[in-house]
């Protein structure tokens, strides 16, 4: 029951998330996706709690693609990107000053409660409800065949990513 209910919930945030945000509207369709548009989760850019806030939104590789980068007065920076066309993905990033060697289910968790703070997301409501001891923390299902979050750790040009992302099949 409650996975169900957690998959229409998904359905429902993706097809009213236009309607959910600030003003910024997205007016680029694509007919031959089943998701909608997706809508800036920042609703307010000019608070005491952002420092920086940039916005960029395409659709030139098929799918919808809208990418959120914040810099919060405390100086922690991580960007948020959310689209597709067949599966809606939402992926949260965060820079790191170094590998992270510990629980990355417990790290994740730290850093999506702090951009809480400014952007409810998706991949921290569901991340919450899952244990730090997940046995395969970089791929948690939620709903087996639906509902996926990932979180993995890279390193690009040097730099150290901490990358959380939910993905849902619509």
């Amino acid at each position: 029951m409650k996975k169900s209910c957690m998959a229409v919930c998904a359905l429902l945030y993706v097809s009213l998330s236009p309607a959910m945000a600030n003003d910024t509207v997205i007016t680029d369709t694509l007919t031959d996706c089943v998701v909608g548009a997706p809508a800036p989760l920042i609703e307010n850019s000019d608070t005491p709690n952002i420092k920086s806030y940039d916005m960029t939104f395409n659709t030139s590789e098929g799918f919808y693609d809208l990418v959120e980068t914040i810099t919060l007065a405390s100086g922690r920076q991580f960007s948020i990107s959310q689209g597709g066309c067949a599966h809606f993905t939402e992926v949260v990033k965060f820079p790191l000053a170094q590998p992270f060697d510990g629980n990355l289910i417990a790290e994740a968790k730290t850093l999506l409660n702090e951009s809480n703070e400014v952007a409810q997301t998706m991949v921290a409501y569901y991340l919450n409800e899952v244990s730090n001891d997940h046995p395969t923390p970089e791929h948690i299902e939620i709903q087996p065949g639906y509902t996926t979050i990932y979180i993995t750790q890279e390193t690009i040009d040097g730099q150290v990513i901490l990358s959380t992302a939910y993905d849902v099949a619509i």
